[in-house]
Parts: structure tokens; sequence; C-alpha cells
């Protein structure tokens, strides 16, 4: 049981480093997964717009007419 307990701490002293690298790099896709997996999925298709301005610019174009 020390031997394995001693190559794990090894193991994980090694390749702890690249996966905190390579998590900082891909966080933003990780949640974006985690995300949809709850459902929430649809915001990957909400514009960057401000829904405000998207209103103001269909309120104005329905008065003008």
């Amino acid at each position: 049981m020390g031997a394995a307990s001693g190559l794990a701490k090894i193991i994980y002293a090694k390749y702890e480093p690249t996966a905190k690298k390579r998590y900082t790099m891909y966080e933003p896709m990780a949640e974006q997964y985690a995300a949809s997996e709850k459902g929430y999925n649809v915001a990957l298709y909400l514009p960057l717009v401000p829904t405000e301005k998207i209103a103001k610019v269909f309120t104005t174009q329905f008065v003008a007419n």
C-alpha cells in the first residue's frame, strides 16, 4: 500500500502543473459544456448585442411605419 501511495504522489506532482495549465486554457469550454448539461445550451444562441438595443431598433421601425 505504501508503494502505491508513493507512486500516486509522484504522478500527482508530475502532472498536476500540466493539468492546471490545461484547465485554465479550456475553462470557458468546460463551463459551456457544464451549462449545456444542465439544459442551458440555449445561451449559446443568444446575441452578444444587448436585447434592449434590439428592442429599441424594432420599436422605432414600427412607430415610423
